[in-house]
Formats: C-alpha cells, structure tokens, sequence
C-alpha cells in the first residue's frame, strides 16, 4: 500500500511538469521482464498495470489517461540505459517506475535525471541510489539499513559464527560489504560468492560439513532460485 500511495503521489507531481496539457499520460517502467530476475520485474510490472488500470477506471487524472510504456532491463545496466534513453527521448514519459535491480537503476538515473524525469525505483537497495540526482527516488530500504538490522539479530540471538554464501550480482554484494562492516571481526567464518548461473553447490556443501558455525546465510534473489528446477 505504502508504494502504491508514493506511485500515486510521483505521478501527481510529474504531471504538474508535464509539457503536453492534453492527451493521455505516459508512464515508464523498466524492470526484469526476462532473465534470471525476471520474477521481481514481472511481479512490479503487474502492481504498476493494476494501479494504473485503477486510476483510469475512476477517471484518469485530471480527465486523462494513463498509457504505460515497459521495456526490459534485464537486471543489466546497459540494457536499463538503452530502456531509459528511449522512454526520455522517444516516448517522451513524464515519470519511470524502475529500475528494480540497483544496477538498472543507476544506469538510467543520469538519463531521467538529465531529461528532468522523475523516476522511482521499488526494490534497488544500493546506498549510491541516494546520491543518483534529484529526481530519482526509491522505496525501499538501502543495505546498510539491512545489514545493521541482520547485525542486530545476531547479536540479540548470540550468534557469533556466521557461514555465508553471496550471489554475485549487485545488490546482494553490496548488502554482503555492508554487512561484513557491521557484525564483529572473525564473526563470518565462511565467506563465498557464487555466480548466478551455479548448478552444483555440493563442492561448498563438503566444505560447510567440516566447519563451526551458528547460522548459514544466504544473500541472493530467493525468487530466482524457487523458479529454478536445477538449483
């Protein structure tokens, strides 16, 4: 609900810097649409359709609608930037919900920033999100929040041994920087990163078998890995 009330309010204030006084709205999306994340994007997507959908059936704004252009970041940079250039310069939108990964995000905030376009962003963690311009927004809580707060519980659960394993994309390294910064010196006791595409974990599995730990942490996208058949 919290979202949809900060999408809600964006839009708002976007219109009123909108050049065009007529016509229909546009609004941008960029999230994972296909790929290893595209369960995040697909999910956002239908949240930003279904409250689209909602405004429009009541009347739009101001008597006009909304039209909704999506591109596919893929969770990749370059490709973010290619959806960004295009929704500023071709589609002309007025506001971009997106990215959903932080590299997405970071990609094309210079873009939307440059063009004057607001653009918020529901699920990138990065702290550097913060510094992307005045026009980029989030709603969603940056990593070193998290780490301090996943620091916290182990200290109040007297877990003073960690054993973790970090997917090697960007958000999930960066909360995993954050978080080595957070809990004691010697407190993680296994530190692994894994690429995305990982089939076989049995080789760390041995390794694990043969160490002392207090809790095994996991730091990667558990949407992506419940889809998965071979993970």
């Amino acid at each position: 609900m919290k979202y949809v009330q900060l999408f809600s309010g964006v839009l708002v204030l976007a219109l009123l810097t909108a050049c065009k006084p007529t016509g229909s709205i546009k609004v941008g999306f960029i999230g994972p649409l296909t790929g290893d994340a595209a369960t995040f994007g697909t999910d956002t997507l239908h949240g930003v359709q279904l409250k689209i959908e909602e405004v429009n059936a009541a009347g739009g704004i101001g008597g006009r609608m909304i039209e909704l252009v999506a591109e596919d970041g893929r969770c990749a940079g370059g490709d973010a930037a290619n959806a960004a250039q295009k929704l500023v310069a071709v589609d002309k939108v007025v506001v971009i919900v997106g990215g959903d990964c932080s590299g997405e995000t970071l990609a094309a905030a210079p873009i939307a920033e440059a063009g004057g376009v607001v653009m918020i962003s529901p699920l990138s963690s990065s702290p550097d999100v913060a510094q992307a311009g005045d026009f980029i927004f989030r709603d969603y809580p940056n990593d070193l929040l998290k780490a301090k707060a996943v620091a916290q519980f182990f200290a109040e659960e007297g877990i003073s041994k960690v054993a973790i394993i970090t997917e090697n994309v960007d958000f999930t390294v960066a909360f995993r920087d954050a978080l080595k910064k957070d809990v004691p010196e010697g407190a993680l006791v296994f530190d692994e990163v894994v690429d995305p595409g990982t089939k076989d974990y049995r080789s760390l599995m041995t390794r694990l078998q043969d160490m002392e730990f207090d809790a095994f942490f996991a730091v990667a996208r558990a949407g992506v890995y419940a889809d998965r058949d071979d993970a």
